[in-house]
């Protein structure tokens, strides 16, 4: 054990210190206290400094300098969204959005009277009338419309067809002859009609008699168009009356009927092509 102020250095976990060593210092000095305990912490730092405090500060992975980057980050990013995109000003004196007028497409006589592949677009029945009477009717329509009359028309549907009439008509016998003549006839006469017609039908000889064709076509294109429309204009269009290059006066929709056109409307406007039966 070391003794007084022995000038030998102490060895040892503990050694004697004099007093002058350990006298502290006084705690409102400068200096400070020498056994004042010494904080290790973050800096303060203001985040609400200036930009000038922002140069100057210098980034060093802590805490502090992440939380103060992401604020002024946000606060930019308010600025520039509140900002507007040009003065109140320069809005206000900017000219009025001109107005300018459509244009109408169409209107010329060449591109808007219409042809057979690309009819007339109107809603007046009149007008579709006048318009199909007289359209340009080409030799390939027509002939699309004769091949569809012979090669279109389903006979397995139109022999179900038949079948289907006749189970509900009475049978023809002679009782039923001497009772209703007059029914008996016409009945009977029904029959051959549609019998004759599974006939043209089953050896691809068409229901359109060829020199009405270009007449059925109109007729039926007429019907067609009016498709789209009120029933009162459909009702307009079919009891409308031509009169046929024979001279004979029909209406479009007995026409329609007839020849049973809707079976082969595909022909009309070039919309299906069909082939030749031979």
């Amino acid at each position: 054990m070391v003794m007084g102020d022995s000038n030998k250095t102490p060895k040892g976990i503990q050694a004697l210190v004099s007093e002058k060593q350990f006298r502290r210092n006084p705690r409102g000095s400068r200096i400070g206290g020498r056994f004042a305990k010494v904080v290790f912490s973050e800096p303060n730092i203001d985040l609400d400094e200036g930009e000038d405090a922002e140069l100057a500060y210098q980034p060093d992975g802590s805490k502090a300098f992440e939380e103060r980057s992401r604020r002024a980050a946000e606060a930019k990013a308010v600025q520039v969204s509140e900002t507007p995109s040009a003065p109140i000003e320069d809005v206000a004196a900017a000219p009025a959005r001109i107005e300018v007028e459509p244009i109408v497409l169409g209107g010329a006589s060449q591109f808007d009277s219409g042809s057979w592949q690309y009819p007339l677009n109107s809603s007046n029945v009149d007008e579709l009338a006048h318009f199909f009477a007289t359209v340009e009717i080409s030799d390939a329509a027509v002939a699309n419309l004769e091949n569809a009359d012979r090669t279109g028309r389903d006979i397995i549907a139109a022999e179900a067809e038949y079948e289907r009439w006749a189970a509900t008509q009475p049978s023809i016998t002679r009782r039923f002859e001497k009772k209703h003549p007059e029914e008996a006839a016409a009945l009977s006469a029904e029959h051959v009609r549609r019998n004759g017609r599974l006939s043209k039908i089953r050896f691809e000889q068409g229901l359109i008699p060829r020199a009405e064709l270009r007449d059925v076509a109109r007729l039926g294109g007429l019907i067609l168009s009016v498709d789209g429309l009120d029933m009162d204009a459909r009702v307009k269009a079919r009891r409308m009356k031509f009169r046929m290059g024979s001279g004979e006066i029909v209406e479009a929709g007995d026409i329609w009927t007839k020849y049973e056109l809707r079976e082969i409307d595909g022909a009309f406007f070039n919309r299906v092509k069909y082939q030749r039966a031979d």
